[in-house]
């Protein structure tokens, strides 16, 4: 099925990467977070036209109505829950992410598109060598990453899922908590994130050092303390729930800048075969 785009605010847009390249998978987190970047800063232009203003610039009301970009609110507190801007790499035939995602659980206002669409404009820069950059252009959004959308029993990993930082991941004597296991992890944020709790959940492999997105909280600490890791371990993980979920399903450590992404996993037979839902690509409007 495919979506036939509207002109109206809608819950996701879709880019192509049409120059230079994304970085490697365990460092698609510093693409991501730049391209979010740039989003705010066309959306600062727009508040504050001709005057070349900074984020830091403006003022609280100002910042709050920035706010679903930003994943933060004017007084600084970070935005809970997973309703502001979520990027997600898509991944092509070589296996390499060739477009992007842009999803808004509340839709993209006017002004949030047309910011999108000025920082598809400019190359991004994510890192300082040559051709450590990239170019996008907006797609009519079709049917790439309807499958997220769908209803199923059964989820794996898309990308990898990171547990999230700040917390004890192990006690006194240096062994790992039973309940800071990846697995025990995701189940967790199933719940918490009104997915239900999995019946049963596999961590399938581990996949080394992935690139973590810092918060401003965590950049703040970084000038007060000790320095933060900025790669942390990843797994692949399979859930399988008793009755079937409607994704979008992301979750851990930078799940809004493509880390932690499920998607669903649909078969023959069998326990934990899940139940498809062909209105997947209908949830993207």
């Amino acid at each position: 099925m495919t979506t036939t785009p509207k002109l109206q605010p809608t819950r996701a847009l879709a880019l192509l990467v049409t120059g230079g390249q994304l970085p490697p998978k365990s460092e698609i987190v510093i693409a991501t977070q730049r391209l979010r970047g740039a989003i705010v800063a066309a959306a600062v232009g727009q508040l504050r036209p001709g005057e070349q203003a900074r984020y830091d610039d403006l003022s609280a009301d100002e910042a709050e109505m920035l706010a679903p970009l930003a994943g933060k609110h004017g007084d600084g507190h970070l935005a809970a829950g997973n309703r502001h801007l979520v990027l997600w790499p898509l991944y092509g035939q070589r296996g390499a992410p060739d477009r992007l995602l842009l999803f808004k659980a509340d839709g993209f206002a006017a002004f949030e598109r047309a910011a999108v669409f000025a920082a598809a404009q400019r190359p991004v820069r994510w890192g300082r060598g040559e051709g450590e950059a990239f170019r996008v252009l907006p797609l009519p959004l079709g049917d790439d990453g309807a499958e997220l959308f769908d209803s199923a029993r059964s989820w794996v990993s898309l990308t990898p899922f990171v547990p999230p930082q700040g917390r004890h991941r192990f006690d006194a004597r240096g062994r790992p908590r039973a309940k800071e296991l990846p697995e025990r992890q995701v189940a967790r944020l199933c719940a918490q994130m009104g997915h239900g709790t999995p019946a049963r959940v596999e961590v399938l492999d581990h996949v080394g050092a992935m690139r973590v997105h810092w918060s401003w909280t965590t950049r703040q600490a970084a000038h007060n303390g000790p320095r933060p890791a900025t790669h942390w371990p990843g797994y692949w993980v399979h859930i399988s729930f008793e009755a079937p979920v409607q994704g979008p399903i992301f979750l851990g450590n930078s799940n809004h800048f493509g880390l932690g992404l499920f998607r669903p996993e649909f078969g023959e037979g069998g326990a934990g075969v899940p139940t498809r839902n062909d209105g997947g690509a209908d949830a993207l409007q």
